[in-house]
């Protein structure tokens, strides 16, 4: 493909390079020509020589010039666009060349019975400045419309032949690059659009799968004792040998506790919606020879577990068997998000997942004590779980 593209362009080369040697040899075997009759005639009459030829070769060059630019003008190409492509030439100086070129045709054929009254003039007017020498006129006019034709056949030629090829290899480039550009930004487009497929796609994937793990934490976190079910425990815990305390003293403060919990979490909600507990529970891990700990366990990037603990400090002052403890934790942890739980063999634990810290409040000693420990304080924890 390239080596035919190569080949293609090699071909425009050879026909522009020949088209300008022959528009070339023409233009100066015509200008040897002209120059004959430029020069000839001065030196061979009576006629003062050489300031006749300067003006001969003036009007001479004049003429070329305004005929090669009218031929010029007649030959400027104009390209029509193409279905396939997008792209537009800019055909302003197309659209000037015609408009002066009917201009040019319109006077001319206006004034084309008053042509040899303005050539007769001009060479009256040389004739005049040459002292009246015979045969200036004449000299004059001649000069004026073979240059004339010459520059008109130069320039419309070398406009037809060599720059139309060259301004058509320019826009066949310039197009070329630009399909390839538009190429581009389909295959562009088209990335783009599967990306967003895929992003889609995996949007769909974390979404689910964010659902999963929300309803598997909140299996994993399902809480000892159902508040509902507060009826039913404390029978049981009231009929254990261990226990000294009846059904209605175990009703009654867990329900004090309950309610104390409840306005603690409203009054934590109003002042930090992010971590409600904190500043509500006294601000103190340790109390009443009571203490509230936990150790925090990182599964995975971002997943926690955490493992909850409240016992005495006091050998002697041990927490009661069968005693419940409520723990508050984030309200994320549900509605209400507290937990009950057994005291067994002088320890009440939870464990619990999450994705990150924040603090926990706890009744003891039939909600005589209060605890409260902020997760983001614990020493060897990450700085994401911290900030999380």
């Amino acid at each position: 493909m390239v080596f035919h593209v190569k080949k293609e362009m090699m071909d425009q080369t050879k026909i522009i390079l020949g088209a300008e040697t022959s528009i070339l040899k023409s233009f100066l075997i015509s200008l040897t020509v002209g120059l004959i009759g430029v020069v000839g005639f001065p030196l061979s009459s009576n006629v003062s020589g050489f300031s006749l030829i300067f003006i001969g070769i003036l009007l001479g060059m004049a003429s070329l010039g305004c005929g090669f630019f009218t031929g010029t003008l007649f030959g400027m190409p104009k390209r029509n666009t193409t279905d396939s492509s997008d792209y537009t030439l800019n055909n302003s100086l197309v659209e000037i060349s015609e408009w002066l070129t009917k201009i040019i045709v319109g006077l001319g054929l206006v004034n084309l019975k008053q042509i040899p009254k303005y050539l007769n003039s001009l060479g009256q007017f040389l004739k005049q400045d040459s002292n009246g020498q015979s045969y200036v006129d004449i000299y004059a006019m001649c000069i004026l419309v073979y240059f004339s034709i010459l520059g008109l056949y130069i320039g419309y030629n070398y406009m037809r032949l060599v720059l139309s090829l060259k301004y058509k290899t320019v826009d066949d480039n310039m197009l070329k690059e630009l399909v390839k550009v538009n190429e581009k930004l389909e295959e562009t487009k088209n990335e783009n659009e599967k990306l967003k497929e895929v992003t889609t796609v995996l949007q769909d994937e974390v979404d689910v799968k964010g659902n999963v793990t929300k309803e598997l934490l909140k299996i994993a976190n399902k809480p000892e004792i159902p508040i509902e079910d507060i009826q039913v425990k404390s029978a049981e815990i009231a009929n254990r040998e261990d226990v000294n305390e009846s059904e209605s003293n175990i009703k009654s403060y867990v329900k004090n506790m309950i309610n104390n919990a409840q306005k603690k979490l409203e009054k934590g909600l109003s002042m930090n919606i992010n971590d409600p507990q904190h500043g509500q529970w006294g601000g103190n891990a340790i109390n009443n020879e009571r203490q509230l700990s936990a150790e925090v366990i990182e599964r995975s990037k971002g997943f926690f577990m955490i493992n909850i603990k409240v016992e005495s400090t006091n050998a002697d002052n041990p927490l009661k068997s069968g005693e419940i403890i409520l723990l508050a934790l984030h309200n994320t942890f549900g509605d209400p998000p507290f937990r009950l739980l057994t005291v067994e063999n002088g320890k009440a634990e939870l464990s619990l997942f999450s994705y990150g810290s924040f603090t926990i409040g706890a009744f003891a000693d039939r909600g005589k004590t209060e605890l409260e420990l902020n997760l983001a304080t614990l020493p060897n924890v990450s700085e994401y779980f911290k900030t999380h």
